[in-house]
């Protein structure tokens, strides 16, 4: 759990770095540099005749590289934590020592090392800011080994807050949410007359998820008492709170045991140009108006905003259904559309020898590629549409999408079929297969568009079939 590991890690990486790069550069300078048919380093290079030398002076020059970077983002720190007024530590292991009680927040599972402490007090209570790396807890039932997570985190000690997470809706919690089932608190925009405020509330729910703690990882006083738990945590998520969340996105909050743990992602990490010291000094100011909040919060006899006699959170329920079927329908518009691009752009080209390298990493591109781009454009068009009809659930059943790849199955034959009448339409009119570069465009296109277009049809048809047979049953019971 101290510094020393990750700092050896860090140092070995750029030894080997710098004798990779030695050993790059000799065979390049001796392979474009000759002198009567001999490389120039081979033959007159005196010392670095052998690429064992440039290997070696590069590992030398790495470590000497990485000493001096060190040095100077530690005298960084510690003049920026100073003029602050506040201290730092290359090892935060005695702050955690300090604060026992943080080893048993969730934030802390799998703790690795935790470097680069910056700790004072603002406004009376303490704190402490550091780079956190964890390795999530291995699934016996996996083959691969979880890989290490590093992030900076802000800690405050905040006795009397519910246990909570609060985290920000990225493309993986939105896509894998769905299927697996994630619930989090709902509230009713429509509940405020102010078109301002249910604004907000609009936004925060479909950029931010609020869960409350599972019991297992709450204290033992909390755990059995889950709607008093839930109205604790919905008291504190205010209409300020939720304005504050929204003017700087990316914040990740997590309330255990008297701690709060904080953290914040702006595409894919918080950058600022003082480097990682700033870096924490913004974290720390961020966290703390959070913090504020959290306590005003805590102490308002404001009206907590409703949950919409449960008609809202079925409407997230069949929002996060709608988002992974959108996802998915994109995902296989952009499978096929990247393969009709690479299939056009191969039949227009004709590769031939050393051409034909290509093609394998150009099929693999066009295709990933495409299902990326599709995934984010069936999740933006999902952000788009109006609010669905609620449902139970976030889960989606078994017999919607056995009703969904019947549709695809349903979209990809009448794509093909589409197709080739588009094919034979347009010869007639003069266009030659031979000649053209439209066909594997038309085929393909088609083919993609069917899929997935059957597939949100299926789904659909699915969905509203099984809504009827439910009316039904109600109907059914209720006469009986």
């Amino acid at each position: 759990m101290n510094g020393p590991r990750g700092a050896a890690k860090a140092l070995l990486f750029s030894i080997v770095g710098g004798a990779m790069t030695g050993g790059a550069l000799w065979s390049v300078i001796n392979e474009v540099v000759t002198i009567k048919g001999q490389g120039v380093l081979e033959g007159h290079g005196g010392p670095f005749r052998s690429p064992w030398v440039a290997v070696a002076t590069g590992a030398v020059v790495g470590a000497i590289v990485y000493g001096v970077r060190h040095v100077l983002q530690r005298r960084r720190s510690e003049g920026i934590a100073a003029t602050q007024g506040l201290d730092y530590q290359q090892d935060a292991s005695a702050f955690l020592a300090l604060h026992d009680g943080l080893k048993s927040m969730p934030l802390f599972a799998g703790l690795v090392t935790a470097i680069d402490l910056t700790a004072g007090s603002r406004r009376g209570r303490g704190f402490g800011a550091f780079e956190l790396t964890t390795i999530a807890p291995s699934d016996p039932n996996s083959e691969s080994d979880p890989s290490p997570r590093r992030n900076s985190v802000v800690v405050w000690p905040h006795a009397g807050l519910p246990a909570f997470d609060l985290l920000p809706r990225g493309f993986v919690l939105n896509l894998v949410g769905g299927f697996a089932g994630v619930k989090g608190l709902a509230f009713d925009a429509a509940s405020s007359p102010d078109p301002a405020v249910a604004d907000v509330i609009r936004r925060f729910e479909r950029a931010y998820l609020v869960m409350v703690s599972d019991p297992k990882d709450t204290p033992a006083d909390e755990a059995n008492n889950e709607p008093a738990r839930v109205e604790a945590v919905r008291r504190l998520v205010t209409v300020d709170l939720m304005r504050l969340l929204l003017d700087a996105p990316g914040w990740s909050v997590e309330s255990h045991g008297g701690h709060l743990g904080m953290s914040r992602s702006v595409g894919g990490r918080l950058r600022s140009r003082g480097g990682p010291a700033a870096e924490r000094i913004a974290l720390i100011d961020g966290s703390m108006a959070i913090a504020q909040a959290l306590d005003v919060a805590a102490y308002s006899t404001a009206p907590v905003v409703p949950r919409g006699a449960g008609r809202n959170e079925g409407v997230t329920h069949a929002r996060s259904r709608r988002r992974v079927v959108l996802g998915v329908a994109g995902a296989i518009l952009g499978f096929f559309s990247g393969f009709a691009v690479f299939a056009t752009v191969m039949f227009n080209s004709k590769p031939r020898g050393a051409d034909l390298d290509w093609l394998m990493p150009g099929l693999l591109f066009s295709m990933f590629g495409g299902v990326a781009m599709g995934i984010a454009l069936g999740l933006g068009v999902e952000r788009r549409l109006p609010d669905p009809a609620p449902c139970r659930s976030p889960t989606i059943p078994m017999g919607i999408w056995i009703g969904g790849m019947m549709g695809m199955a349903a979209g990809f034959a009448l794509g093909g079929v589409v197709s080739m009448g588009m094919i034979f339409g347009l010869e007639s009119f003069g266009f030659k297969k031979s000649s053209s570069l439209w066909v594997p465009g038309v085929f393909f296109g088609s083919m993609a568009v069917g899929t997935s277009s059957g597939l949100v049809t299926g789904v659909a048809l699915a969905d509203r079939m099984a809504r009827r047979l439910g009316q039904r049953k109600k109907s059914d019971e209720s006469l009986a």
